[in-house]
């Protein structure tokens, strides 16, 4: 069986001007909450799944979505990343590579 490959959502013009307008305003609201983070832990119940989001080693915040979401946020996070790293010709490492190439006297840290 081969792996499925992952969709992508192609919008109208009027959808992408709605979407980018949408993110523009979101990004100047100051009543809507920006978040910076740099490590994550992840997991799941029976019911959803939960990302407890890291900023330099500590946690931040919770962030829980059904099952469905999830995979959609996997799917769409996994084109947008991919799509750069053919634009740029450069491969992003992931932290558990950058982990383990660490030199044995670097302060490193469990991810």
């Amino acid at each position: 069986m081969q792996p499925k490959k992952a969709r992508t959502q192609r919008n109208s013009k009027p959808e992408k001007e709605k979407i980018s307008n949408l993110v523009a305003e979101s990004f100047k609201n100051p009543d809507i909450l920006k978040l910076y983070i740099n490590g994550f832990i992840n997991g799941h119940s029976q019911a959803d799944m939960y990302i407890l989001l890291m900023q330099n080693g500590a946690p931040h915040s919770v962030l829980n979505m059904s099952f469905t979401t999830a995979k959609s946020l996997h799917e769409s996070l996994g084109a947008l990343i991919s799509g750069f790293e053919a634009k740029t010709n450069h491969t992003i490492m992931v932290m558990q590579d950058i982990a383990n190439s660490a030199l044995p006297d670097e302060e490193t840290f469990e991810i």
